[in-house]
């Protein structure tokens, strides 16, 4: 088996490098297999190969270990071996220390969101009987400049007022007395104030400097400046383009110079809460009774006959006497009323403004030679503390109607004022 005996050489020698220094003799017992091509070892005691190889039995007698031999020459470099696989991540390193305080300011917060108004129509219901216009506000959260349902904050309702019927012609009352002067009506709440302007960026961080101590905590940069106040103002809108029957001009804005007052410059939207059309003219009522006639004169009494003269002699017939006087001529009857004809309604629907703490009349005077039979006026208004004291005929042919202002401030009111007029026979 000559094949064997290169690698059991081998493993012999590397066997006897490793024995002890001392001089020993004793068996190895290697496993032969593959026609001697393939040594193992496998505990080197008799019994421990398989049963497909074949037992070697090696006997070492070693002696003492000899002196060292010379150091060989450097053996042949080896080919590298193939990268090995990277390490495991090593800690972190200590924090550097912290950068200088940036120099440039952060950027001023954003506006607060712009305030929008919103108008539409209110049918007659709940909230309005008999119809008017919804008014709606809130803020402008996504920017879109239109004011979506989910960004209603308030709601309120301009209602038309009620159509009257018409009454009865009564007796004109005596003039009553002024009524005492009202209490001042409550200041209106405080505009919503606009939402605080967000936390300007973060500086950019500065460059990292050279190790060294741990630097003071730099101080809080400065908040961004709050939004502005958005405000709202109310005036009277004449007759015209924006309002066919008038009605209340309402504008809008921010409070740029933080004074409370919208001024012209700041205003940023305008709307119109405008009065509605002029009611359909009523019918015109049926023509009244005539007067009754009125009663007949008695007949005068009959005059008295005259005295028989005496007997003449008897003659040629004497002239006819003349005629007794007529009687008198009774009372006349009473004269019956006075008939109507010519019937028509003047009036007009307008804006009126009532200076503060003052009363103020409109009037309504009847066309040609027509009397005026009865009257009467409407009004509706944003605001309290005005109040209708009456109408009445304030001559002939003219209605006046009269509203009192109880507040020091003025105020445009919409009216529709009516007469009822006639020829008088």
């Amino acid at each position: 088996m000559p094949r064997l005996f290169v690698p059991l050489l081998i493993f012999l020698f590397v066997l006897t490098a490793v024995w002890s220094t001392e001089a020993r003799s004793e068996e190895v017992v290697f496993c032969v297999s593959n026609n001697g091509k393939r040594v193992s070892w496998r505990g080197g005691s008799h019994g421990s190969c398989l049963s497909t190889e074949t037992e070697l039995a090696i006997s070492i007698n070693a002696g003492k270990q000899g002196p060292a031999g010379p150091q060989g020459p450097q053996g042949i470099q080896g080919k590298t071996g193939p990268q090995g696989p990277a390490g495991s991540q090593g800690p972190p390193g200590p924090q550097g220390p912290q950068g200088n305080q940036g120099t440039t300011q952060g950027d001023p917060g954003a506006d607060g969101f712009i305030s929008l108004l919103s108008t539409s129509t209110e049918p007659s219901g709940a909230n309005c009987p008999d119809g008017g216009t919804k008014i709606e506000t809130g803020l402008d959260d996504d920017d879109n400049g239109s004011l979506s349902p989910a960004e209603v904050d308030n709601t309120f309702y301009a209602c038309n007022g009620p159509q009257g019927h018409e009454g009865l012609q009564g007796n004109t009352g005596p003039q009553g007395p002024a009524g005492p002067q009202g209490p001042q009506g409550d200041v209106g709440p405080q505009g919503i104030q606009g939402d605080t302007g967000t936390q300007g960026p973060q500086g950019l961080q500065g460059d990292t400097g050279p190790q060294g101590p741990q630097g003071d905590q730099g101080p809080q940069g400065d908040p961004g400046t709050d939004g502005s106040i958005s405000l709202l103002s109310t005036s009277a809108e004449p007759s015209g383009a924006n309002c066919p029957d008038g009605g209340t001009k309402i504008e809008t804005g921010l409070d740029d110079d933080d004074n409370g007052s919208l001024s012209p410059a700041e205003v940023d939207n305008t709307f119109y809460a405008c009065n509605g059309p002029q009611g359909i003219q009523g019918n015109i009522g049926p023509q009244g009774p005539a007067g009754p006639a009125g009663p007949i004169g008695a007949t005068g009494p009959t005059g008295a006959t005259g005295a028989i003269g005496p007997a003449g002699p008897t003659g040629n017939a004497g002239p006819a006497g003349p005629a007794g006087p007529t009687g008198a001529t009774g009372p006349a009857g009473q004269q019956g009323p006075a008939g109507v004809a010519n019937w028509e309604r003047s009036g007009a629907a307008e804006s009126l403004v009532v200076a503060g703490n003052s009363t103020v009349s409109v009037t309504t005077t009847c066309t040609g030679t027509k009397k005026v039979l009865g009257g009467g006026c409407t009004y509706s208004t944003l605001f309290g503390n005005i109040f209708y004291v009456g109408d009445r005929a304030s001559a002939d042919n003219v209605w006046t109607c009269t509203w009192m202002n109880n507040t020091s401030t003025s105020r445009t009111i919409s009216i529709t004022r009516s007469a009822l007029c006639a020829s008088v026979n």
